[in-house]
């Protein structure tokens, strides 16, 4: 900042004017015979003066009352405690008016309501609050009207809490006309939450409202009939002022409500200019000396917003680096030591706004005699005046550009000398636009001009009369990995301050190698090594010189050592290739698996699981090693013995179905392995196989009754030797049992007839059927065929037959058919 050491004075006084004053002594004497009942109209014959008529009314549920009482009161400004001319109305009808005879000029007017009323003061025009008058213009020999309708007075008031109970302060409180949300008023939250919304008067007759309360980040919430907020515009009831025209109300956040902050703000331009803002970013800080927490870029219109947690912070307006407006932090700070610190409780939104300020730039860039740029050089500013004490300075970068943009703080200096430090030396603008180390001839610039003002800088140095080529030796006859190389330089004419290098593999240049010797890796092989030397002494251009290129570098021999096998050579298992004291470190290997001397395709792990191809063969492993700047190599290791067939496993088989004649039996084999076994089944009964039972289920026949059934099952599988599981024995077979129908008898039961008996359907087929009939359950002698001729004798008796059924292995059955009717 500059400090300003000279000084100056101004005194003086203000005061009305003559003519002003007798004006408003006029204006007083006139609204005093007002008082007293003199006519108006000669008190306005005065050209100078004009009279202000104010007319006042009420109306309640749609009818004038009196108004009497109302006090009127004029104001040179609203922020005046004292009027400048006042008066009660008397009068009690609808519409009573009051004349005050003026002064030409402007006004404003106050209707104060009766202490016996609940009715809002009033400002012309229909504001609430001085804030919000107008003013009234009362022009020479005119009548200048305003009128009051003065409604009473309706106001809400509480306390916002979270759901905690703590206070929420900033957050804004809105009383809306019911159904009507663009027509209210809002007031926001102090430190404890407490708000009052009022400001309710003549401009609506309404008495019927909703309460809205708004919290940071656009969060709404309505007033419920059950007295608790929520967010659903729905929920929203009707408070009635009425009968109740102030009401107080305790609100209280519900606990989902989101515990966070806004900042919504404006930037504007300088008062007067209409230089754009937008491009103009603006950022929060918690530590303004570190990384801003947040960043946005103005809209059109200047404002930003941010949403935050509660906590403190700093503001800071930074516009495009084109612009000749200059940085700012809040409120009004150009330096970070004068921000000021904004705190935010939860819920609550900030409303900040940064007015910017036009500023003063010096930019340019400061090259050598090569033009290259020249970083890290001090580029300063000195006052010619020596009035002011200060040096502005700005750091070049690497392309060789600086800004300094500190040159607009109240009383400043015009005209400046410019100074360069760089690379140990100081340079000064002389008036020939050079830059030299000599403090004299002076050029002096003019900065007054608000604006961007560029200045680019040539700093002229003598160049080095000698730069040896430098050249490179190695500690090894042949370079490869593990050669030391070293940077050989001769001294330079005039004696250089020192050295820099720069190795370089091939065209590229190797990060970090920047010593005077240099350790091969194994990303040189097959490349050249050179290096660059570059040379500096102070008051001189750098100088850069490169070597002569080394022959490519060789690659270096591994040292390979044969890899192990371990696991066992059996089909199915799995063999794993070991590799152990490689040298160098950190090769790379890749296998291919041999099953006598032939490579497996597709097996190219460190392990390998045998196959039942492998089996009676031996098996090896070759091992290719790989690192960068080594020459590639390999290794094989022994061969396995032959592989051996490997042992199927398999479970016990279990039967199901019952051992009798003519049932099936299931074998179910259980779990096989290798996967894809082959299966094969034999039945026993009594330890006798059963010819032709080599399925997976048997049907017992009559030949196994009495007997017990196993069954064999026997796995097989290429490289595996065969497997025989056999199942447990079941009970002795018992015999099976015949299905059967009850025979049934046709032909008429009539002496000489013929009944014809019907067996139905036996099984299993064949089954041997036999026939005996009865005459009222009396066996008929000789009657053993399916039919029967009905003798003369069974007259009057009832004839049956019984139909037995019989099977090798199966027990006999016998049906006996329905009887006929009496034989006639």
């Amino acid at each position: 900042m500059w400090e300003y050491s000279g000084g100056c004075a101004m005194s003086g006084k203000l005061s009305y004017s003559q003519g002003s004053l007798l004006r408003l002594v006029s204006a007083f004497v006139a609204s005093l015979a007002l008082l007293l009942g003199l006519s108006p109209g000669a008190q306005a014959a005065d050209p100078e003066t004009g009279t202000l008529r104010v007319s006042v009314s009420a109306i309640i549920d749609e009818a004038y009352v009196s108004v009497a009482g109302t006090k009127i009161s004029v104001y040179a400004s609203p922020e005046d405690e004292t009027p400048i001319v006042s008066t009660t109305v008397t009068s009690t009808e609808d519409e009573p008016s009051v004349d005050f005879v003026l002064p030409t000029g402007f006004y404003f007017v106050k209707a104060t309501p009766p202490t016996t009323t609940n009715w809002a003061e009033m400002w012309w025009y229909s504001a609430t609050s001085s804030d919000e008058a107008q003013s009234v213009e009362v022009h020479a020999s005119d009548v200048s009207d305003v009128w009051f309708t003065l409604a009473p007075e309706r106001r809400v008031n509480g306390i916002l809490t979270d759901s905690s109970g703590a206070g929420v302060e900033n957050a804004m409180v809105c009383l809306y006309v019911w159904q009507h949300t663009d027509t209210g008023s809002c007031s926001g939250t102090q430190d404890d939450g407490s708000y009052e919304v009022d400001g309710f008067g003549s401009w609506t007759s309404a008495t019927t409202y909703e309460i809205v309360v708004e919290t940071a980040g656009d969060a709404t919430y309505y007033l419920a009939a059950s007295g608790t907020l929520s967010t659903a515009a729905a929920d929203a009831a009707p408070l009635d002022f009425g009968s109740q025209p102030i009401q107080t109300r305790n609100l209280q956040l519900p606990e989902s409500a989101p515990r966070i902050a806004e900042i919504a703000g404006s930037v504007l331009a300088p008062t007067g200019s209409a230089l754009p803002v937008d491009g103009t970013q603006v950022s929060v800080y918690v530590d303004p000396g570190a990384s801003p927490i947040q960043t946005v870029t103005v809209d059109e219109s200047g404002d930003f917003s941010f949403i935050v947690n509660p906590g403190d912070y700093y503001l800071r307006a930074v516009p495009p680096a084109s612009s000749t407006l200059i940085s700012q932090w809040y409120s009004g700070a150009i330096d970070v030591a004068d921000a000021r610190v904004v705190s935010l409780s939860a819920y609550a939104t900030l409303h900040p706004s940064f007015e910017l300020t036009l500023g003063i730039e010096l930019t340019g860039t400061i090259s050598d005699s090569l033009r290259n740029p020249v970083e890290h050089a001090q580029v300063r500013l000195t006052p010619v005046d020596p009035s002011f004490s200060g040096v502005s300075s700005s750091d070049t970068g690497p392309d060789g550009s600086y800004r300094i943009s500190d040159l607009t703080d109240g009383l400043q200096p015009t005209t400046y000398t410019v100074s360069v430090y760089a690379e140990g030396a100081m340079y000064y603008l002389h008036s020939d636009g050079t830059l030299a180390e000599t403090a004299t001839d002076l050029k002096q610039i003019d900065l007054s001009q608000v604006g961007i003002h560029t200045l680019d800088l040539e700093i002229v140095r003598p160049d080095f009369t000698q730069t040896p080529v430098p050249t490179i030796s190695s500690d090894t006859a042949v370079i490869s990995l593990g050669s030391v190389l070293t940077a050989n330089v001769a001294d330079w004419t005039p004696l250089q301050d020192g050295f820099t290098y720069q190795w370089y593999r091939g065209s590229a240049a190797i990060d970090g190698a920047t010593a005077a010797t240099y350790d091969v890796v194994a990303a040189d092989a097959t490349h050249a090594i050179s290096v660059k030397v570059t040379g500096t002494r102070t008051g001189y251009a750098p100088a850069t010189v490169s070597s002569a290129a080394t022959e490519a570098v060789a690659k270096a021999n591994m040292h390979p050592v044969k890899p192990t096998i371990t696991g066992e050579p059996t089909v199915g298992a799995k063999l794993t290739a070991t590799v152990t004291g490689w040298q160098p470190e950190g090769v790379s290997f890749s296998y291919t698996w041999l099953v006598n001397g032939t490579p497996v395709a597709g097996a190219a792990g460190s392990t390998y699981t045998v196959l039942p191809g492998d089996l009676g063969k031996a098996i090896a492993v070759k091992v290719d090693g790989t690192k960068a700047g080594y020459v590639d190599d390999s290794a094989t290791s022994d061969s396995t013995g032959v592989v051996a067939a490997a042992v199927a496993t398999g479970s016990v088989p279990q039967l199901s179905g019952t051992a009798k004649v003519g049932s099936r039996l299931t074998a179910t084999p259980g779990l096989w392995t290798p996967p894809g076994v082959s299966l094969t089944y034999r039945w026993f009964a009594s330890n006798a196989v059963i010819s032709g039972a080599t399925a997976s289920s048997f049907v017992v026949q009559p030949a196994q009754l009495g007997k017990t059934i196993t069954v064999e099952v026997t796995g097989t599988a290429v490289g595996y030797a065969t497997l025989v599981k056999t199942s447990a024995k079941t009970a002795a077979v018992t015999a099976g049992t015949l299905s059967a129908k009850t025979p049934v008898i046709s032909g008429k039961a009539k002496v000489g007839s013929k009944l014809t008996a019907k067996a139905g359907s036996w099984g299993p087929t064949p089954v041997t059927v036999r026939y005996q009939w009865y005459a009222n359950g009396k066996k008929i002698s000789k009657a053993t065929k399916s039919s029967y001729k009905i003798a003369k004798k069974y007259r009057g008796k009832k004839v049956t037959v019984k139909v037995t059924g019989s099977k090798t292995g199966y027990t006999a059955v016998t049906k006996t058919s329905k009887a006929t009717a009496k034989v006639k």
